[in-house]
C-alpha cells in the first residue's frame, strides 16, 4: 500500500493536481474487535505496540491525526511514530549495507 500511495503522490505531483495522497501506517489501535475476548486479557508484549502514553490510541485519536495530516498536506501518517520510523531505519540499513533482513517483532500482539 505504501509503494501504491507513493506512485499516486507522484502521478498527482506530476499532473499538477490539486489532489494529495496520504498513507496511514497504523500501530495498536483500540476497537472492539480487537479487544474482545481473548484479546482483552492479553496485554501487549513491547513498548513499540503502543503509543506514547503507554497505551493503545483510540479509533477518534487515530481519526484526528489523519484530519491534521490532510489538512497539512503530509504524506505518511504515523499513529506510532517511534516504533515505526525505528523499524524503517533498520530496514533501510540493511538494505544500505547488504545485509540479510533484521527481524523486527509486529505490532500486533498475537
Amino acid at each position: 500500500m505504501v509503494a501504491l500511495s507513493e506512485s499516486l503522490h507522484h502521478e498527482l505531483q506530476r499532473a499538477g493536481s490539486k489532489l494529495r495522497a496520504s498513507v496511514l501506517c497504523p500501530g495498536r489501535i483500540r476497537t472492539p474487535v480487537q479487544m474482545g475476548g481473548y484479546q482483552r486479557a492479553r496485554q501487549p508484549r513491547s513498548a513499540e505496540q503502543l503509543d506514547d502514553q503507554g497505551r493503545r490510541m483510540l479509533p477518534t485519536e487515530v481519526g484526528d491525526l489523519v484530519v491534521d495530516a490532510i489538512r497539512e498536506e503530509r504524506f505518511y501518517i504515523l499513529t506510532h511514530p517511534a516504533a515505526t520510523k525505528e523499524r524503517v531505519r533498520s530496514r533501510a540499513d540493511d538494505l544500505l549495507l547488504d545485509r540479510l533482513p533484521t527481524y523486527s517483532p509486529s505490532i500486533r500482539s498475537d
